[in-house]
């Protein structure tokens, strides 16, 4: 009878025992962390002139170095339509990107509540690329120069199907922060905003003036968080 009875308490406790350690790994998922987001492309400055209302996406890799502070690895697209009202000749459209590749690192504050808000901000190397295109085949392409699409056309000339394109690879930064909601242990839903600014060169317009091409872009960006391992 003492037997059985101690072998159910053995029984008892093993089935009741794991419970705790899960709950653990249930507060604590991992240190790895997974962003995937996207929204929209605000251009800033000289930019916001030329650019209308863009959209992107972000894909970042990130490790908690403790339970608030975290390095990040992250990749943006922002990305514009540019129509005739913006480039200022009839017939001629065209796409302005940026790429960017950062290195941030972030905190957040009231880690162990549901919601909390974070800052974030660090170094980029950002890819832009500007291309006009003709879309009547009739177009002759007077003296153009607009610095944010990185492009000076001094004389002017006939249009092909790609009349002008120029690209550049630079450094930046970005700065900002946002908000988040905890859904379960492993994964946060947030909204952030950023500002943005990359270096560029200068381009020489028809009447011999360098102009810079530096740009400035907010994107307001919506996704998830997940963390794992």
């Amino acid at each position: 009878m003492r037997t059985k009875s101690l072998l159910v308490a053995i029984l008892t406790l093993a089935a009741f025992a794991p419970a705790p350690a899960a709950a653990q790994l249930e507060r604590e998922p991992g240190p790895f962390v997974t962003v995937l987001g996207g929204g929209i492309s605000v251009p800033l400055g000289d930019a916001a002139d030329v650019l209308p209302l863009g959209g992107g996406l972000q894909l970042g890799f990130g490790w908690y170095l403790s339970p608030a502070f975290a390095a990040r690895l992250e990749y943006q697209y922002s990305g514009w339509s540019i129509g005739e009202e913006e480039i200022g000749v009839e017939g001629i459209d065209g796409l302005y990107s940026a790429h960017t590749l950062d290195l941030d690192a972030s905190y957040d504050f009231f880690r162990e509540q549901l919601f909390g808000l974070y800052a974030i901000g660090g170094p980029s190397l950002v890819y832009r690329r500007a291309t006009l295109s003709e879309t009547t085949g009739q177009v002759t392409l007077l003296p153009f120069c607009q610095p944010t699409f990185l492009l000076c056309v001094p004389q002017a000339a006939p249009a092909t199907e790609e009349v002008a394109s120029a690209s550049d690879w630079n450094f930046g930064f970005n700065v900002g922060g946002g908000a988040r909601f905890r859904l379960d242990p492993a994964i946060e839903i947030f909204a952030e905003a950023r500002y943005r600014y990359a270096f560029g060169d200068t381009v020489r317009d028809a009447q011999g003036r360098e102009r810079d091409t530096d740009t400035a872009w907010l994107p307001i960006f919506a996704g998830l968080r997940i963390r794992g391992f």
